[in-house]
């Protein structure tokens, strides 16, 4: 199985989402890693789009935010669209 290759761009948008909904909740990322059992550097580096989260992670990001996960998924999903003009590009020679 081969995987996506890393999409820059893309994981600020989404680093960008998670720091404006983390704030949102008033936690500070020292608050945010002890809750994900991570260190806050760990938090500072996705929240600058430098870690790729697995959908597992980010669900569990979603889950101690107390966020309604359709809805966060929803603006995940139309960020990706809008940084993707189609699949075909994801992948090499695509």
């Amino acid at each position: 199985m081969s995987s996506l290759p890393p999409d820059p761009g893309f994981e600020a948008q989404l680093g960008i989402m998670l720091a404006g909904w983390r704030t949102s909740r008033s936690l500070s990322q020292e608050a945010l890693a002890e809750q994900l059992g991570v260190v806050q550097s760990h938090v500072s580096r996705v929240e600058r789009g430098q870690i790729q989260l697995t959908v597992v992670e980010l669900l569990a990001w979603l889950d101690v935010l107390d966020l309604d996960r359709l809805v966060c998924l929803g603006e995940v999903e139309a960020a990706w669209a809008a940084a993707h003009s189609s699949l075909g590009s994801l992948w090499p020679g695509g």
